[in-house]
């Protein structure tokens, strides 16, 4: 955990997002505490994990304006910039706001569009149109016998 922080961060906004407060601050509490002498979080990063749980359980507008702040930065490190966002996205969803809600996800889908089209640039093939799914393995007799049960 602690050999990737920003992984664990990761995990932290994960945890909080989806309703688990003690689990989120139990490993936040580990990320954050650099006197173990291990790697932490960066002062970025952790102001991302504070930003996210004022905002998410304080109705904290202070809060809600930093994780604004780290979504919008430029030049910043593209992945907590988007992290970010998605958290934005999420908050804003959950506080009810559909207005918010809406061009939130629409700067994001811009974002991925943006990245699609420099990987393109660059000769990477994107996902689209030519790659097609498997089609998922037909169920055996067992499988449908186990199933009616």
């Amino acid at each position: 955990m602690l050999d990737s922080p920003s992984d664990a961060v990761l995990l932290v906004a994960l945890l909080l997002a989806g309703g688990y407060s003690l689990a989120a601050d139990r490993l936040a509490a580990q990320l954050i505490d650099k006197r173990k002498g291990g790697r932490g979080a960066s002062p970025r990063e952790a102001t991302l994990v504070r930003a996210l749980r004022g905002a998410l359980h304080a109705q904290d507008s202070n809060a809600l304006a930093t994780l604004h702040k780290l979504a919008g930065e430029k030049g910043s490190a593209a992945i907590l910039k988007q992290v970010a966002m998605v958290l934005l996205f999420h908050v804003y969803k959950a506080r009810g706001d559909a207005a918010r809600t809406r061009q939130t996800a629409n700067a994001i889908w811009r974002e991925a569009d943006a990245a699609r089209k420099q990987l393109q640039a660059m000769g990477e093939r994107s996902l689209g149109a030519e790659v097609s799914l498997p089609a998922p393995a037909k169920a055996s007799a067992r499988e449908k016998a186990a199933a009616t049960r």
